[in-house]
């Protein structure tokens, strides 16, 4: 999970873990797929609006610290705190998201109506990023150099994958940032992102609802995806 924030006056904020974030410029990209067929996903121009993003993804003494759980299941060396939280549902990073904006007097960005849950872009407060937001941020936006992967030609610099991780997450910002100064944009955990009703009734058609979480049951747009690690382009996404 990543912390994104789209407040204006998000630069005049000081403390807290808005030192972790990154401002994001607003821009253009191709996005296409990373499935083994690619015609599956037609390729299309996105654009994105200005936004913040944290450099790290959530850690579990982040996790903890909001809500007072630790729901990571590897308690077996000394940098658990500083891995990135696991096994959260839908529904856990929307309340930790609200959590943290009233923890720091921000508006809550989440909401439920009509018993489905919504993200008001409007409020300060903390929120996942949008699917092409984070494939912005993942493909480093406007400072792109064109690397095979986020940050790096290697994925070994930039991401924990089979051949390096031994099988299990490692602590955030240990291998190389990208253009953007984002950790781990390649490998490591699988990230959630929210997804706008245009993208749900794209994706849902091409990947038959599989990237829902049915665990979580969120219907209003949290999708899980993962970042998979033998890319033939750039940095892309998959959605399950």
């Amino acid at each position: 999970m990543l912390l994104a924030f789209t407040s204006n006056d998000f630069a005049q904020k000081s403390g807290g873990e808005s030192e972790n974030l990154v401002f994001v410029k607003d821009g253009t990209f191709l996005s296409s797929s990373s499935t083994k067929n690619p015609s599956d996903y037609t390729t299309h121009r996105e654009r994105v609006g200005d936004f913040y993003i944290s450099k790290y993804e959530v850690t579990v003494a982040l996790y903890k610290k909001v809500t007072g759980k630790n729901p990571t299941s590897a308690r077996d060396g000394t940098d658990e705190m500083n891995r990135p939280v696991e096994n959260i549902s839908g529904y856990d990073c929307i309340a930790f998201l609200n959590a943290l904006s009233r923890l720091e007097n921000l508006d809550e960005s989440y909401r439920l109506e009509n018993e489905k849950w919504t993200c008001d872009f409007s409020k300060n407060g903390y929120r996942l990023s949008t699917l092409p937001e984070w494939e912005y941020a993942a493909r480093r936006g406007s400072l792109s150099k064109g690397y095979k992967y986020s940050g790096s030609d290697r994925i070994g610099e930039v991401g924990w994958y089979d051949d390096n991780s031994g099988g299990h997450a490692h602590q955030v910002g240990l291998l190389k940032p990208n253009e953007l100064g984002l950790y781990d944009m390649s490998g490591n955990v699988g990230e959630r992102c929210w997804l706008l009703q245009m993208e749900r009734k794209r994706l849902s058609s091409i990947l038959h609802d599989h990237w829902a979480d049915k665990n979580a049951g969120v219907g209003a747009g949290v999708g899980r995806f993962y970042q998979h690690l033998v890319f033939k382009e750039n940095c892309l996404i998959f959605v399950y």
